[in-house]
């Protein structure tokens, strides 16, 4: 049977999850990303597979549709194979709010993600504010020129790991992280460094701009909000960035 899933499920771990789902069942074929929509081909228990999928599925994510169509072909496991192009309607995923899991290995000084501020798995994360076009793959957002290193693609291998497929997945070593430049463009510290001296720029009164997934942001301390307010745009191009 082949199955297609249509509404908010493309980089929101839909497909890890269709793939768990048919390995705990038993199933052969294959799930993969095709345009703006997901399709699935298993070789029974239909029913129950649609059930337990839509029973587990991520907040972030939304079934609107679901097409059934008879498809016979011999599969001897289960896959998450290569996306295919595809030009329909389609509806992209938010940025979501850091999850707890992540947000516990920021913070854990044993993790190799300490302190890392672009820590992301398959349910949160930015979605949005990267998607240069679909189907939603790595290279196809603004992670594209970020290699991943050795331990990330051990990762994004694992089916257990809740990263698996994770098409944002990052670190330290891999990228990206943040670099801190004063308005000449002068290099001044990067990484958790970056982070330290911007604080206490913005401590000392100084204007800063931001650069994130999602946009700019002008930042001050705010003492000196009032005079931010009048001059902010101009100034902070003359102080850090």
């Amino acid at each position: 049977m082949k199955i297609i899933f249509r509404g908010i499920v493309q980089g929101v771990g839909f497909r890890p999850l269709v793939y768990r789902i048919a390995k705990e069942l038993g199933l052969h074929g294959y799930v993969l990303n095709k345009g703006g929509e997901v399709e699935v081909v298993i070789d029974g228990r239909e029913k129950e597979f649609i059930a337990r999928l839509k029973a587990s599925l991520p907040d972030v994510a939304r079934i609107d549709e679901i097409i059934m169509e008879e498809y016979d072909a011999a599969y001897e496991d289960f896959k998450i194979i290569e996306s295919k192009d595809g030009y329909r309607e389609f509806s992209i995923p938010v940025d979501t709010a850091i999850c707890d899991a992540c947000l516990k290995e920021i913070f854990d000084k044993n993790n190799r993600r300490y302190l890392y501020p672009f820590t992301n798995c398959t349910i949160c994360g930015a979605r949005f504010s990267l998607i240069k076009d679909l189907p939603y793959d790595r290279e196809n957002t603004s992670m594209h020129e970020f290699k991943m290193c050795n331990e990330c693609m051990n990762e994004y291998r694992d089916a257990m790991d809740r990263r698996y497929h994770a098409q944002t997945i990052s670190c330290p070593k891999c990228g990206p992280f943040y670099t801190l430049y004063d308005g000449r463009k002068n290099k001044i510290a990067e990484k958790n460094d970056a982070i330290k001296k911007f604080a206490k720029f913005m401590d000392d009164g100084y204007f800063g701009v931001i650069k994130s997934w999602g946009g700019m942001h002008l930042v001050c301390n705010i003492e000196k909000i009032d005079e931010f307010s009048e001059n902010g745009m101009e100034e902070s191009r003359n102080h850090l960035q």
